[in-house]
């Protein structure tokens, strides 16, 4: 088979050469390895604790679909769903992984697509919402429900949307009710991206996330620390709720956004900003949590990163741990102290 020239890439010849089944291998492990395996669903809003994906090969061309959401289609699909990729984007990383003889090839719309100003305006309205009447069931949620610092939600910007009946919004941020509005930013503390957990989901989906268009999601979330007091910690979450737990017991955070597949990206940004901290990958106690894990403690080994996985108990995430062992920070900082 032929390569396509340098600039161009033939869509279906470079599908053809992607092993759709070893991409879905590493966006969530399957449920078997048996020639009619089913993997869990690519996209992160999707728990699919019973994995619902099959797939199948037609013109020489996998094609997956999950059965349970109704989401389908192409690796370029796959890509797209489980990373918030452009077209353009995912195009490029499967062009990498499959014809590194055009790895010069950029799509014109390569880079992450910037974060528009709605999505600010959203973040701001939603913050002020918190601690107004209307949000008042949310700060509930957080604070009681979830052990969360009142100066840790005010430090990381988190709101309330009431809904769409009573907070007004651009089309395509989320909108499916009551939720937790929680911020996404970059390293240095800029804005990039927001999720919305859900409290009543009236789709079934516990998390809402802005539509593409209206910016890139970054993969990673650093996390506010108002009153750090392990300066020498920083944990690794999956999800900004368990990384604002972290925060709340005054440790650094950063929290993974799709953890079941770190990306090389993820690992290279997470390397750039832990400076000598030691990083401690506190994900789900369970089997995908526990792959994730070491695929990520692999890949900050490789950039020279001290980290190490932190094993949680089975069935518990980082919150669920606060909230059961309030002196969890404390236990951490001594089995990390005794590791050293």
């Amino acid at each position: 088979m032929g390569t396509a020239p340098a600039g161009k890439v033939d869509r279906d010849d470079l599908l053809r050469r992607i092993d759709l089944g070893a991409l879905l291998d590493g966006l969530g492990p399957p449920a078997d390895r048996t020639p009619h395996r089913r993997w869990r669903c690519p996209h992160p809003d999707h728990e699919d604790r019973n994995p619902s994906v099959s797939m199948r090969v037609v013109d020489g061309i996998g094609r997956w679909r999950c059965w349970s959401c109704g989401r389908s289609g192409t690796a370029i699909d796959a890509l797209i769903a489980a990373q918030g990729l452009s077209v353009g984007q995912a195009i490029e990383r499967l062009t990498t992984r499959a014809l590194p003889e055009l790895v010069a090839y950029r799509p014109a719309d390569s880079g992450p697509i910037p974060l528009h100003p709605s999505v600010g305006r959203y973040v701001d309205a939603c913050h002020r919402v918190l601690f107004a009447r209307t949000g008042q069931p949310v700060l509930d949620w957080l604070t009681y429900d979830r052990c969360l610092g009142v100066e840790v939600l005010r430090a990381n910007r988190v709101g309330a949307d009431p809904g769409p009946a009573l907070l007004s919004r651009r089309r395509g941020l989320p909108r499916a009710g009551l939720a937790a509005v929680l911020p996404v930013f970059h390293p240095a503390g800029g804005l990039a991206y927001l999720q919305a957990r859900y409290l009543t989901p009236d789709t079934g989906s516990k998390y809402g996330n802005p539509v593409g268009w209206l910016g890139s999601n970054p993969g990673i979330a650093w996390i506010r620390t108002p009153e750090l007091e392990h300066p020498e910690l920083l944990v690794v979450s999956e999800g900004i709720l368990d990384g604002l737990t972290a925060a709340t017991a005054g440790l650094s955070a950063v929290a993974v956004l799709g953890a079941t597949y770190p990306s090389i990206t993820v690992a290279d940004t997470m390397a750039a900003h832990a400076g000598d901290r030691q990083a401690v990958i506190a994900f789900d106690g369970d089997e995908p949590g526990g792959i994730a894990a070491h695929r990520l403690h692999e890949l900050l080994t490789t950039r020279k990163v001290d980290s190490r996985v932190w094993g949680l108990p089975e069935g518990a995430d980082l919150n669920g741990l606060a909230q059961a062992e309030p002196d969890w920070a404390d236990q951490l900082t001594v089995l990390v102290g005794a590791a050293r």
